[in-house]
């Protein structure tokens, strides 16, 4: 398979249960035994500056990430715990959910951070899927925290 882009790259490496990482020297790849092809290889050196470019870049400014008194009391307590932990979002790229991976961690924090910020006048939509990413995050950072103990 040709992998034209460092997210296709990324992507397959996450679907064999592989991850990518960054020192601030190297970068360090980790996959399951046998499952790393040559071409993924290939395409993960070829497209190193892609990821480099997107760990080294400062996190976005930090928007106004105070609930809205306006919002249903999921959401804003899902909004509540993003603003404890947003700045311990991975930088690496990570799977938020079977179907979805996050290539661009910083990008991804201030998508989220624009809803917030739009409050309930976001529309429908953007605020369903602050909810679903939120609640998701939550999960992938208590496992992380339960890994760590």
């Amino acid at each position: 398979m040709r992998f034209t882009s460092f997210s296709e790259a990324l992507t397959a490496l996450v679907e064999i249960g592989g991850r990518i990482d960054y020192d601030g020297e190297q970068v360090m790849i980790d996959a399951p035994e046998n499952c790393l092809t040559p071409e993924l290889m290939a395409a993960l050196r070829e497209h190193k500056g892609a990821f480099l470019h997107l760990v080294r870049m400062p996190p976005p400014e930090p928007v106004n990430a105070t609930p809205s008194e306006s919002w249903d009391e999921e959401t804003r307590m899902l909004v509540e715990w993003y603003a404890t932990v947003r700045e311990r979002l991975p930088a690496a790229p990570f799977r938020l959910a079977r179907w979805s991976v996050v290539t661009d961690s910083v990008g991804f924090r201030a998508s989220l951070d624009r809803v917030i910020a739009q409050g309930p006048s976001a529309g429908r939509a953007p605020l369903a899927t602050l909810r679903t990413h939120l609640a998701a995050l939550r999960v992938i950072l208590s496992d992380e925290h339960r890994r760590a103990a």
